[in-house]
């Protein structure tokens, strides 16, 4: 899963929420239509996790546009109700991207009434495997733990062999 991959999936639910809206991604014209909504990646971090795991945390920002009225202000019970609105379908339910589904984070980042826009802040984690990284499979040949038989109690000679060339033991005990 990408970071551009995550955006998409929230805007998908955004637009759910509101079919009637324009839902911008990546980019926002400045004659953008009112009401709209606005999703931008503001960070896409990966951290190595290990020698085959990569640990993404994405944040995006969905800033959402209502009309103005003559004095050039947006009505402030809307931009909180769009908001809550946001955050209410985001958090929810798990998304779901791709083969996964993702657990969301937001929350609120203000709004400014005389620009008609008020900010959600959505963060995701999760782990991917490292691109190119080497298989976590064992090589076919090599027995696997649970294939070896040993004594460990002996402390003269360690005796372990894999249990296909284990000799075959005398019901008898002889």
């Amino acid at each position: 899963m990408t970071p551009r991959e995550l955006m998409e999936g929230v805007a998908l639910r955004l637009a759910a929420l509101w079919p009637e809206r324009v839902i911008y991604r990546e980019v926002c014209p400045d004659d953008h239509q009112r009401p709209s909504a606005y999703v931008q990646v503001l960070e896409a971090d990966p951290q190595r996790a290990n020698l085959l795991l990569v640990r993404w945390r994405v944040r995006l920002l969905v800033t959402l546009w209502r009309p103005l009225d003559d004095y050039g202000l947006a009505s402030e019970e809307a931009l909180l109700g769009d908001k809550f609105d946001t955050m209410a379908a985001l958090l929810g339910t798990p998304l779901a991207v791709g083969d996964r589904h993702i657990t969301l984070q937001a929350a609120d980042k203000g709004q400014d009434p005389g620009d008609g826009a008020g900010f959600v802040e959505v963060t995701a984690e999760w782990t991917d495997a490292l691109p190119g990284a080497p298989s976590s499979d064992p090589p076919g040949e090599a027995p696997l733990m649970e294939h070896i038989i040993g004594d460990i109690n002996d402390k003269e000679e360690i005796n372990c062999e894999h249990d296909q060339h284990r000799p075959a033991q005398d019901p008898a005990g002889v």
